[in-house]
């Protein structure tokens, strides 16, 4: 069963939050706020954050490629320090199995220069014959190239590399064919 999770950015500092997310109204007001609540199980604690709504990306329920030694020293202690739901982990570097892939990240396709996001919806794969509609995530690929555009071929057969996300990083999609 794939976990959960949704990803936005919170309006107090820009930083990025994993938990769960929520919609609400509050005094019978008519704006929504929207939070996502990080979830501390050794403590037994939540924590909630605002978010921008425009932000908010839901886990595809798989790790990329990418190997330990690639991360920044930065991103290696961030995985060492926080706690993990798996019971099983300790949070040691041998535990990595690569990053969460959520919905707006930008796939790079390591044989060229070809990037594209991560979406979620309808899509026809360009080996399907019959034009059969699927639907879940996908990496969008346009342009003069026919890509497969099934994510769980890019992540698993291909060991695709997520890159940036097109918040964080618009500017990638303008830099390589997409």
């Amino acid at each position: 069963m794939r976990e959960v999770l949704f990803r936005g950015k919170r309006t107090d500092n820009g930083e990025w939050v994993e938990g769960f997310y929520v919609k609400f109204y509050s005094n019978g007001g008519s704006n929504p706020n929207y939070m996502i609540f990080t979830i501390d199980e050794q403590n037994r604690s939540s924590q909630p954050y605002a978010i921008d709504a425009e932000t908010v990306c839901r886990y595809v329920g798989m790790h990329d490629g990418t190997k330990w030694e690639q991360l920044s020293k930065i991103e290696q202690d961030k995985f060492l320090s926080e706690w993990n739901l798996d019971k099983n982990r300790q949070n040691i570097k041998e535990d990595w199995c690569g990053r969460k892939v959520f919905e707006g990240d930008i796939v790079k396709y390591h044989f060229g220069e070809d990037v594209a996001p991560v979406k979620f919806g309808s899509y026809q794969s360009c080996f399907d014959s019959q034009r059969t509609e699927h639907c879940g995530f996908y990496v969008a690929w346009n342009g003069d190239r026919n890509l497969r555009k099934d994510l769980g071929y890019w992540i698993h057969m291909v060991d695709a590399k997520i890159i940036g996300n097109i918040f964080d990083n618009p500017e990638l999609l303008e830099g390589g064919r997409s």
